[in-house]
């Protein structure tokens, strides 16, 4: 068995994945760039190996930018519409609300940026939101999605040269475990922006 993507620990010894945490690193980098001390991340299901990373990534990319996690700054959407819906509105209400909030995917995303807007604030003006998986969807939100892209092509070429591999290595009977990781790449579009002077 190989896996892609490994959404789910302990699945293969052979595995083809992103760059998760490194990822996070581009998207912490990135805000920083443009200002922002206090940032909020909505991780995904916290049975899923992306998630983990990525909030990994996160938080080791805040270290070593200098930043600390502000109180309460870690929500869980976990892949879900209302959850993330939730956790975004707490993050607003928050005493010191976050002035950019990365989110473990796309589709969270997109739900923050509709109730950020739905609270009366801007996108990226007041707040700017960032993603995971660059989707269609966030292409298409309104401001299109600052994201970062996961390399799904090269993640498939690399797994389908694994699986010649493995084949080659049955055959031989010198099959060993294997795994590789796949860059990530950071995408700017329209949803991130400078912090506000007073954040």
């Amino acid at each position: 068995l190989m896996v892609c993507n490994n959404c789910y620990k302990g699945l293969s010894p052979y595995q083809v994945d992103p760059d998760n945490t490194g990822g996070s690193f581009l998207a912490v980098e990135h805000l920083a760039s443009l200002g922002h001390k206090q940032i909020a991340f909505v991780a995904g299901d916290q049975q899923s190996n992306s998630s983990t990373e990525r909030q990994a990534g996160f938080l080791d990319a805040l270290g070593k930018f200098g930043l600390s996690l502000g109180p309460n700054y870690l929500e869980k959407g976990n892949w879900d519409f209302d959850e993330t819906e939730r956790a975004v509105k707490r993050l607003l209400e928050a005493k010191q609300p976050p002035t950019a909030i990365l989110c473990a995917n796309d589709e969270m995303a997109v739900v923050a940026i509709r109730t950020i807007q739905r609270a009366g604030l801007r996108v990226p003006e007041d707040i700017s939101v960032m993603g995971f998986t660059n989707e269609r969807l966030g292409q298409l939100s309104n401001p299109p999605l600052t994201t970062v892209a996961l390399g799904e092509k090269k993640v498939g070429q690399a797994a389908i040269q694994m699986l010649i591999k493995i084949v080659e290595a049955e055959e031989n009977k010198e099959q060993k475990p294997e795994a590789q990781i796949i860059p990530s790449r950071l995408l700017i579009r329209a949803s991130t922006g400078t912090a506000m002077k007073n954040s």
